[in-house]
């Protein structure tokens, strides 16, 4: 099952439908989550522009994951679900696979995939008024709140 992801692979979010000849074909590696066959992110980006479409590259300090299992597909799997479950968490519908490295201790196998964050979206904004929401957004306060606030301690 995991023989077709190698570094460059990318796995696209099943719910989210691309525009042309980029669509999501590929075996569901992790649930909700399939691999476009024969495109990296690159390519993706130089098919999506055209179409008015943004590829967006997501910053993350860690996005490595490690797996555990019996067999070397299994361990592979493992660590790209932790993943793809991570870029759900922060609403993202894309992942590039960068490196993957797997190891045998006896009968154990410990697999270490890294990837990349990617977005598509055909809005220009990472986050936009369809529902998406930042961090930032929520921790930031209106500028005459904290004014408000020292004028009622000075009263």
């Amino acid at each position: 099952m995991t023989d077709e992801l190698k570094s460059g692979s990318l796995l696209v979010h099943t719910s989210y439908e691309l525009p042309g000849l980029l669509q999501v074909q590929g075996p569901e590696v992790v649930p909700e989550w399939r691999v476009l066959f024969g495109i990296d992110a690159n390519t993706a980006e130089r098919e999506l522009k055209p179409l008015g479409w943004h590829v967006f590259y997501v910053v993350d300090a860690k996005p490595v994951a490690l797996g555990m299992a019996r067999d070397r597909n299994d361990a592979v799997r493992r660590a790209v679900a932790k993943l793809a479950q991570r870029a759900k968490l922060k609403r993202l519908n894309a992942l590039e696979i960068s490196e993957i490295q797997v190891r045998g201790c006896g009968f154990i196998h410990i697999a270490r995939v890294a990837v990349n964050f990617r977005h598509f979206g055909a809005s220009p904004y990472l986050f936009d008024s369809t529902g998406y929401t930042t961090r930032w957004e929520h921790t930031r306060q209106p500028r005459s709140a904290p004014a408000a606030a020292s004028a009622a301690k000075a009263a």
